[in-house]
């Protein structure tokens, strides 16, 4: 008798011991799986909703430039240091930045949405 016909029956009778059949293990390790998923789905989250913070804090600053140029009356006479043509410019890149911000927003949505969730194992019937 070799050391592997040993631990063989060894390992067999602590698998039974732990799951009663294939379908609780396979039950457990989808659950495994899903909470896996779920923090790098959380994780992605959270990188984007940093992302878009970091971006709207950005762009919140570069309005207030720009608002202060446009109070000026310098910036209609060019003597200021953008021209109005160069005003109209970066407002249109504001914007258009503002724009990517929104979609940032919507893909945290979507992502929130198709999140799965697990039924908390603690929680009482009542609580699902």
């Amino acid at each position: 008798m070799s050391l592997d016909d040993d631990v063989h029956p060894a390992m067999e009778a602590m698998y039974e011991e732990l799951f009663d059949d294939d379908e609780e293990f396979a039950a457990k390790q989808l659950e495994a799986d899903i909470g896996l998923k779920n923090q790098e789905v959380l994780s992605g989250i959270a990188r984007l909703q940093r992302q878009i913070a970091e971006q709207e804090l950005h762009l919140q600053m570069w309005r207030e430039q720009l608002e202060a140029e446009r109070r000026s009356d310098s910036w209609e006479l060019g003597e200021g240091e953008a021209t109005a043509d160069e005003l109209r410019s970066e407002w249109a890149a504001l914007e258009s930045a503002e724009r990517e911000v929104e979609m940032l927003k919507a893909k945290v949505a979507a992502q929130q949405a198709a999140f799965v969730r697990l039924p908390d194992p603690e929680a009482s019937d009542d609580e699902t």
